[in-house]
């Protein structure tokens, strides 16, 4: 199973700069993805646990409205679930749940 640091090291190649679960206080670059890890996703059988994948929420933040982002995004990860864009304090936000 793959580790955090190497889907860390898998958006780097995608943007320069990618934080974790970054503090209120860190002034981040644009573009950029803030990711954090979340509940992962469990397959059971058997009255138990046959496999899981861990589950990470990450935001690509930019200030390019019209990005490609999830057409690499969708190459890059097989198991990826694209959310809902939105803006906020005018800044584009592309949300996706990848299971790395």
């Amino acid at each position: 199973m793959a580790s955090r640091l190497d889907l860390h090291n898998a958006l780097l190649e995608i943007c320069e700069h990618s934080y974790f679960q970054p503090p209120e206080s860190l002034k981040m670059i644009y573009p950029c993805f803030v990711y954090s890890k979340e509940a992962p996703h469990v397959w059971r059988a058997n009255n138990g646990v046959y496999h899981h994948d861990n589950k990470y929420r990450a935001i690509y933040i930019t200030e390019d409205p019209d990005t490609d982002i999830m057409d690499v995004m969708m190459q890059k990860f097989k198991w990826i679930t694209i959310k809902t864009p939105y803006v906020s304090d005018n800044l584009n936000h592309y949300p996706f749940e990848i299971y790395f």
